[in-house]
């Protein structure tokens, strides 16, 4: 690879690094808001308030707290066969989204 060529090449890696970043951070409302709606407002409602006792209000909970659960979900750590699998189609980034989106809601009563 010429030096030109590999110049590019860097310069291109970094714009879209950025610019990766950049829709991330400006998505991440907007895609825990999706996942929310897909994934968890059936349950546990999208204010995060369930209105069946059967399932825990999200709403106002600490978002260490959710993203533990959300792990150990995935990873079986915490064996549940409502949760197992909708936590299996998480990546890292999408449990921070939604533990980001339910602890900064006020909590339920």
């Amino acid at each position: 690879m010429t030096a030109n060529r590999l110049i590019l090449s860097l310069s291109t890696l970094a714009i879209l690094a950025q610019t990766t970043f950049a829709i991330a951070a400006g998505d991440s409302i907007q895609e825990a808001q999706q996942l929310v709606n897909d994934l968890c407002a059936t349950c546990h409602s999208v204010d995060g308030v369930s209105a069946d006792d059967a399932f825990p209000n999200l709403a106002g909970q600490k978002h260490g707290y959710l993203v533990k659960q959300l792990t150990d979900f995935r990873s079986k750590a915490r064996d549940n066969e409502t949760m197992g699998p909708i936590a299996e189609t998480l990546d890292d980034r999408m449990i921070d989204a939604l533990a980001t989106y339910y602890s900064s809601l006020p909590a339920g009563k």
